[in-house]
């Protein structure tokens, strides 16, 4: 072999070891970028694990509230719903209520509508047994009055008869009219004409 060759042999020994360092020291970085992406990886790994952790935490007391509220509600709900279902048994006991109270009202009235009319009869009835009895009571007493008066005048007639003196006769009429009066007040018997000649003579 020539100088050259042996050049170039060299050469290519030089650059084939120069070449495996390089690829060495490649290899290296690559090893500690690798490790480094590992490192990195694992680290992210963790924060991930983390933060889900954190968001399951979150996740779950989220959950919790959100199962609080609920209940919270619904306890509302029913609270609602109970007090709906009062007040409509409030307004149908009230609309009973306003009906019965309206139904007394109405038999109240038309009950003292009734016995005011009874009462207005009674009252017409009474007057006119009163109205009754005052005529058959005036009848009676026009009728004794008429008695009364042919009395007198038969007595009037028995004074002229018996020669009474004028003076006498008149004295012994005012006392007949003075018992046609009582008689007609107080209803008492009158004198009979005997007796006031009798007391004439």
């Amino acid at each position: 072999m020539n100088l050259t060759e042996e050049l170039e042999t060299v050469k290519k020994k030089t650059n084939s070891k120069e070449q495996s360092q390089e690829m060495e020291e490649i290899n290296q970085e690559l090893s500690c970028e690798q490790e480094r992406m590992e490192s990195a990886g694992r680290e992210m790994e963790c924060a991930v694990c983390g933060a889900h952790g954190d968001a399951d935490v979150r996740v779950a007391e989220a959950q919790k509230h959100a199962l609080l509220a609920r209940g919270d509600f619904e306890r509302s709900q029913a609270k609602v719903s109970q007090r709906e279902s009062d007040v409509s048994d409030l307004e149908v006991a009230l609309a009973v209520m306003t009906k019965e109270r309206d139904e007394v009202q109405s038999q109240v009235v038309a009950d003292a509508q009734e016995a005011l009319k009874v009462a207005e009869k009674r009252v017409e009835n009474l007057k006119f047994e009163a109205q009754t009895v005052i005529i058959h009571e005036l009848e009676s007493r026009c009728s004794e009055l008429t008695n009364s008066l042919a009395a007198a005048e038969t007595w009037v007639e028995g004074c002229r008869a018996h020669n009474v003196s004028h003076d006498t006769t008149i004295r012994n009429f005012c006392k007949m009219r003075s018992s046609l009066t009582i008689s007609c007040l107080f209803q008492v018997d009158i004198p009979t004409s005997d007796c006031l000649l009798d007391e004439g003579a």
